[in-house]
């Protein structure tokens, strides 16, 4: 592995020698012949950076030819003007970064109350959200019990067309009954929950016995108007169907 006396060395015999610049190039070369091996790029090169920084190597001085007091001063003087430019760049960059910093404090102050305003609207948002879900499900409830109420006057409405078509002295079994409803009454059924025939229509009649309303029970079956003489002798009642 190369060393950094061995870079040094190679450094220092091309610079004497007053013919070549003094590079990572030529410096390779040198090692190549001195040691049999050059060295890797990333060995040499930050050795050979030392070596011009501690021997203040200005190339373009060197190689004009220039007397080595003149070339030492000038050399001297870029390595002040280098560090001056260097102590100048410093200044800037912390100017820079105060700045910097105190934008980027700005923009952070600024995030902040637009985050605190956002969480406020995303509170009320949610809010919104949960009194909207209430009155979803108020509207749903309210939706249902419409449509309770609406089939139950619907029904009621059947049941008084049943009791209207059933005869005054007479019976008429479940079949018969159905088959003198209206039309219309049939096809109103399909808007509610319960569904048309003869098992939902003996239902409704059995719970108006049940409860000793506009029907009784008669022979085989059938069913027949409520009179008053049932309820007298407290006939005609019995379980839903």
């Amino acid at each position: 592995m190369v060393t950094r006396n061995d870079v040094f060395r190679a450094a220092d015999e091309i610079r004497a020698g007053g013919r070549e610049r003094v590079s990572l190039r030529t410096v390779r070369t040198r090692l190549s012949a001195n040691l049999g091996a050059a060295g890797s790029p990333n060995d040499v090169g930050p050795l050979l950076n030392d070596w011009k920084r501690e021997r203040e190597y200005s190339p373009a001085i060197e190689l004009a030819g220039m007397p080595e007091a003149v070339s030492n001063q000038l050399a001297a003087a870029g390595v002040a003007l280098w560090k001056a430019a260097q102590a100048e760049a410093s200044a800037i960059f912390l100017r820079d970064r105060q700045r910097m910093r105190e934008e980027v404090d700005g923009e952070r102050q600024m995030r902040n109350e637009a985050l605190a305003l956002l969480d406020g609207h995303e509170a009320e948002v949610r809010l919104l959200a949960e009194r909207v879900a209430t009155l979803e499900t108020e509207l749903a409830e309210a939706e249902r019990h419409l449509q309770e109420v609406r089939a139950d006057a619907y029904w009621e409405r059947v049941v008084q067309e049943i009791w209207r078509i059933l005869p005054r002295a007479g019976s008429l079994c479940v079949q018969e009954i159905e088959q003198r409803l209206g039309a219309d009454l049939v096809e109103e059924c399909k808007t509610h929950r319960e569904e048309w025939g003869h098992r939902t229509l003996r239902k409704k009649i059995e719970q108006r016995i049940f409860h000793k309303k506009l029907f009784a029970r008669a022979e085989r079956g059938r069913f027949r108007r409520r009179t008053p003489k049932d309820d007298t002798k407290g006939g005609g009642g019995g379980g839903v169907a």
